[in-house]
């Protein structure tokens, strides 16, 4: 697999190959963090962490004790090994909990008391059976509250981001999905439901609307992108000088003399790093949704170490030539409606475009810096 992708940065004319893979190379490290991690290790309800597991085995033990006695072709000395496993070897003893001794149970055996000696038994279960309860709905009562207490902490934090996971922890999400099966033409206002002519529709709608943007040099004047960056009213329309020499022009004298302290653009050329790679990926969401070639946050955070570097080579290349294949840069649009009325007015709706995953981590790596 690294081998594939150094043929594939020295080329770098196989974007899609790229993508295909990066699926590969998760779907690997899905099978080896698989292997490793199995079996789970075994992870203990609150009951059993204190007297609980002694109190089971113990319940399993008095169970194979009356099964034992009342079989009917079963030896003395079985019945004695059963009976020794029964009794309690511990000094101690749970509070609330009342262990009988059952030391003259094989007395009471061999005397032929066979109705006595299983009743000793099984009053003694009960009793467990009874503190097993009660100790489990001890333990329910202290997690509940547990997590009343940590979700009223998080819902108090300062910063408000508490508020959202506790929210989402109390209510039901539902996620709903909207179809686009037919429109009203904007022009003609004629119902339109074919999905060869809706997608038509749809496209020639979001070419205009893009188009509608006013372009940068309109706005700035001839020089454009230089006057933007340098905040330069020079060919701006003196109607809108007052809102940038009041919000814009501060903020920029401020951030050049922070540039100036704390030298942010020190490391914007330098190479990026495997540990860059790692750290974007981690910090990414993983629920989030993927571009045209399906390969999601999710699918990211499973590649190993390996992977990773082969990454970050591919992410040094696009670095270093300035540019990223056009093939990584398309997106999805999708329709978001605004009213609860659907998607059938596109005026009512509001896009938004899936990029591939790969590029968010690469953009997410660049701006950081």
């Amino acid at each position: 697999m690294t081998q594939q992708f150094n043929d594939l940065i020295r080329n770098d004319s196989s974007p899609l190959i790229l993508l295909q893979h990066l699926r590969q190379a998760a779907a690997e490290s899905v099978a080896a963090s698989t292997t490793i991690e199995y079996p789970r290790p075994f992870k203990p309800i609150p009951y059993q962490e204190g007297w609980g597991f002694k109190i089971a085995t113990r319940n399993k033990h008095l169970r194979g004790t009356i099964r034992a006695i009342l079989h009917p072709q079963i030896s003395r000395t079985a019945v004695t090994t059963s009976i020794n496993k029964a009794q309690w070897p511990h000094p101690s003893q749970p509070e609330g909990l009342d262990i009988a001794s059952l030391s003259n149970l094989l007395a009471e055996y061999d005397e032929g008391k066979i109705v006595s000696t299983v009743s000793r038994l099984r009053c003694q279960l009960q009793r467990n059976e009874a503190h097993r309860a009660h100790s489990m709905q001890a333990a329910a009562r202290a997690g509940i509250k547990d997590a009343v207490d940590k979700r009223v902490e998080m819902f108090n934090l300062p910063n408000g981001k508490g508020k959202r996971f506790v929210l989402n922890s109390i209510f039901q999400k539902v996620n709903e999905r909207l179809n686009l099966q037919w429109l009203r033409d904007p022009l003609t206002q004629e119902i339109i439901n074919e999905p060869i002519e809706v997608d038509k529709a749809v496209v020639s709608f979001f070419e205009c609307w893009f188009k509608s943007a006013i372009p940068v040099q309109e706005r700035w004047g001839p020089t454009g992108w230089a006057a933007m960056l340098s905040i330069s009213i020079a060919g701006v329309d003196p109607n809108h000088h007052p809102i940038i020499l009041e919000l814009y022009q501060p903020q920029f004298y401020r951030n050049q003399l922070r540039n100036r302290e704390a030298g942010w653009w020190k490391r914007i050329l330098d190479p990026i790093l495997p540990e860059d790679t790692s750290s974007a990926i981690r910090n990414i969401r993983a629920v989030s949704a993927p571009g045209k070639s399906e390969i999601s946050n999710r699918l990211l955070k499973l590649l190993d170490d390996e992977n990773i570097l082969t990454l970050t080579n591919v992410f040094n290349t696009w670095f270093t030539k300035g540019e990223v294949p056009d093939e990584i840069k398309t997106a999805i649009l999708r329709l978001l409606p605004k009213t609860p009325n659907g998607l059938s007015d596109l005026n009512a709706t509001r896009p938004i475009a899936l990029m591939e995953s790969i590029l968010k981590v690469y953009e997410h790596i660049v701006r950081n810096r």
